[in-house]
């Protein structure tokens, strides 16, 4: 056997064993196919079958019952409706200016304030409330938040008793969180 037998059959040895793969992938395709059905139509079986076998298992939900319309007690407008006020204190304008005292003693007062560079005007704010809270339960209270005050806001509210102070540092640069020079 010489070279050019050599190479003849080497060249026809390769070109029956394309032939072959070709067969065979033409096979290979057909039953990569038919093995993708089976498994398809198996799955479908199986999803029928639990359905069918064991469907009495699953809790049967109760139909719900008809709605029925909603009829107001009231029909008259909501402006000409007289709600109870029974956890309202009672009318005090008849009273006479000691009943009025009298009942005022009865009831708590909390006083909001905010406060922000004004240490000027404590005095008089001062002059004004107590007066008022004082008409009321000794129990009554004044609270007064405070920020970012640049003179002596704070250390003139904190020699006043009565108050109840909260102090808030660079509460200005924030809003609801956020820092307004940086964002979020």
């Amino acid at each position: 056997m010489n070279d050019l037998d050599f190479l003849y059959e080497m060249n026809n040895s390769y070109y029956e064993l394309q032939r072959f793969f070709v067969k065979f992938q033409s096979k290979y395709l057909k039953l990569k196919y038919f093995v993708f059905l089976l498994i398809f139509l198996g799955v479908i079986f199986i999803s029928l079958f639990t359905v069918l076998n064991y469907s009495h298992l699953t809790p049967k939900v109760p139909p719900k019952p008809p709605c029925r319309p909603f009829t107001a007690p009231d029909n008259r407008s909501f402006f000409e409706r007289e709600y109870s006020q029974s956890n309202l204190p009672k009318q005090i304008s008849n009273s006479s200016s000691q009943d009025l005292l009298r009942q005022l003693r009865s009831l708590r007062l909390v006083v909001l304030s905010c406060a922000r560079n004004i240490e000027k005007q404590i005095d008089r704010y001062r002059n004004h409330i107590e007066p008022i809270v004082n008409l009321f339960h000794p129990s009554s209270s004044i609270h007064i938040c405070e920020s970012d005050s640049k003179d002596k806001t704070v250390k003139k509210l904190r020699q006043w008793s009565r108050v109840q102070l909260y102090s808030y540092r660079q509460l200005s640069k924030t809003w609801f969180g956020m820092s307004l020079e940086g964002g979020c």
